[in-house]
């Protein structure tokens, strides 16, 4: 797994978690050391949570068949995508949005919850809790949680 952060301190954060790799997020150069840790072919998945201006240069990243999940827009602005690129690498945007799996797809989206729980109850799948917050302070936790500071999730705990 490929982690891609701002700073050293996200870098090394997302290294102790589990990546195998970490790289720089700042523009220049950036497709050049993502390819430098794929042997040359571009990453198979790109999960991305952010869709700032790393989007487009991460989908022309990606490996023939490629696929490039959208999860949501913390980067900003909602960037466009040339429709030749899906063509030219044989890849696929695909927007992942679980409210409406769950709505459009319920037998098979909660299949999917229940087997997700059942890694986190197994201790396979560990979200990582970052800062903490009770839910009087809300208005806090939202404005940190946006950021950018964070290394892990954000909770606003219920009294």
């Amino acid at each position: 797994m490929i982690a891609a952060a701002s700073t050293e301190e996200k870098r090394a954060f997302a290294k102790d978690h589990g990546a195998d790799h970490v790289i720089d997020t700042s523009p220049e150069g950036w497709r050049d050391r993502l390819k430098a840790v794929t042997p040359g072919k571009g990453p198979d998945v790109i999960f991305d949570p952010v869709c700032g201006p790393l989007f487009e240069p991460a989908f022309r990243s990606l490996g023939w068949g490629g696929r490039h999940l959208v999860v949501g827009f913390a980067g900003g602005p909602i960037p466009a995508l040339p429709a030749n690129l899906s063509l030219m690498k044989g890849a696929a945007l695909v927007g992942v949005d679980v409210r409406q799996f769950l709505q459009f797809e319920g037998p098979k989206g909660a299949a999917h919850l229940n087997e997700l729980l059942s890694w986190v109850a197994d201790g396979r799948l560990n979200p990582i809790v970052g800062r903490t917050f009770p839910l009087d302070a809300f208005a806090q936790a939202l404005q940190f949680a946006l950021s950018g500071q964070g290394l892990g999730k954000t909770v606003v705990e219920p009294a």
